[in-house]
């Protein structure tokens, strides 16, 4: 059998300084949680920023990450050899309203000027 002997104060010294050393080893786990956190965040972005394949300018238009403007095709219509714009036939042959060759496109409404320039 076991005795267990009571006394007033005993081993409350011992408590305290466990307490204060837990209390150590939480505010460092803490902050070593935040670092990495922080640390896993700035990569991600990083890694996101890197993987881009255009940017905007500081003029405000898309570019390559080489300097270059990027251009881009319309699967829908192309402009002809004499200027005209022209209705694009499809891969599989279809075409809106069934024409057999590329029709010029109708413009029925002027679109407004706007000058971006700030003049």
């Amino acid at each position: 059998m076991g005795f267990l002997r009571i006394e007033p104060g005993f081993g409350a010294a011992e408590v305290r300084a466990k307490n204060s050393f837990m209390h150590r080893v939480l505010v460092v786990h803490a902050v070593t949680m935040l670092f990495l956190l922080g640390g896993m965040f700035g990569l991600s972005m990083t890694a996101a920023e890197l993987s881009k394949e255009t940017r905007v300018s500081n003029g405000g238009s898309l570019v390559t990450s080489g300097g270059e403007p990027v251009t881009v095709a319309s699967s829908d219509l192309y402009i002809g050899p004499n200027g005209e714009l022209l209705q694009r036939v499809s891969a599989d042959g279809r075409q809106l309203e069934g024409s057999e060759d590329p029709q010029p496109v109708t413009v029925t409404q002027e679109l407004p000027v706007v000058d971006l320039s700030g003049g």
